[in-house]
């Protein structure tokens, strides 16, 4: 990979700061954030998100929810910087590991990363490491001829019951993980998840699915049930949406709580 640092703009106390990532006949493979050692840190950014044009592909998601998913995959546990990854270093194809790598020239659109902070003192220090990879597609290919990494971050409905049953629509996305969060740590007993009525994750409780996850190398973080269908680096094992005419998952607490997910997915750039 070949590292940049293009500037953010409007760096500052209490703002939102945007960096347009400077396009080359490559691919984007990797956003690192370095809030060096002043004002800013994971704790005090609400929002951090990735746009084409005005589409988001992460987020908008908070830096330390994001800090946890990284850690969760392997990533380094530094105060100062924040990784926004679009390769899977997890993949044990060495083909797939840059698969979601997003090849800028075929795009209609620049791409922006976008920075809130909630600082009010303090020295505000905001730069970018910005790492190329070479192109996944050819000249004159479509923009949609590719798959990207994206990773959303939804918000559960609210049922007032310990169970909480979530419906999403991804449109033919293939579905890595699903990183689902509480505020109290343990809060979350198990998970079911099943596509067209067939179970696909079987109600496996925290603890099963901890341990599962921890034998492959992941390390499970604290308020996260981690539904990882790749844990075994085996990417073609992600859950396809393609054909799913109902998909549904059931989380079950044990007291009520507001739920999100965060979700990991292969998908083409102009979708979702």
């Amino acid at each position: 990979m070949y590292p940049n640092q293009p500037a953010f703009t409007n760096v500052a106390l209490n703002t939102r700061s945007t960096l347009q990532v400077p396009i080359y006949p490559a691919s984007l493979a990797k956003v690192v954030l370095d809030f060096g050692a002043g004002a800013f840190s994971a704790a005090n950014i609400p929002e951090v998100n990735v746009k084409i044009g005005s589409r988001y592909i992460v987020g908008a998601i908070p830096a330390a929810v994001l800090q946890s998913v990284n850690q969760y995959n392997g990533g380094t546990n530094d105060a100062t910087k924040l990784e926004i990854n679009f390769f899977d270093r997890a993949a044990a194809d060495p083909k797939w590991k840059e698969m979601g790598a997003i090849d800028l020239p075929s795009l209609n659109d620049n791409v922006f990363v976008e920075v809130v902070n909630t600082a009010t003192a303090g020295t505000p220090t905001l730069n970018a490491l910005v790492f190329y990879s070479a192109r996944q597609l050819q000249d004159k290919a479509k923009p949609n001829d590719q798959a990207i990494v994206k990773i959303k971050y939804e918000t559960l409905p609210a049922t007032g019951s310990t169970k909480v049953t979530w419906t999403p629509k991804y449109n033919g996305a293939k579905i890595k993980r699903v990183h689902f969060r509480t505020p109290t740590n343990g809060n979350i007993q198990k998970v079911e998840v099943k596509r067209n009525s067939t179970l696909v994750h079987d109600n496996l409780t925290a603890a099963q699915n901890s341990y599962h996850l921890s034998t492959l190398g992941k390390i499970p973080q604290a308020n996260f049930y981690h539904l990882d269908f790749v844990a075994d680096g085996i990417m073609q094992n992600y859950l396809d949406t393609a054909d799913a005419q109902a998909l549904e998952f059931n989380v079950y607490l044990n007291t009520v709580e507001q739920v999100i997910a965060v979700v990991e997915m292969y998908d083409v750039p102009y979708n979702n």
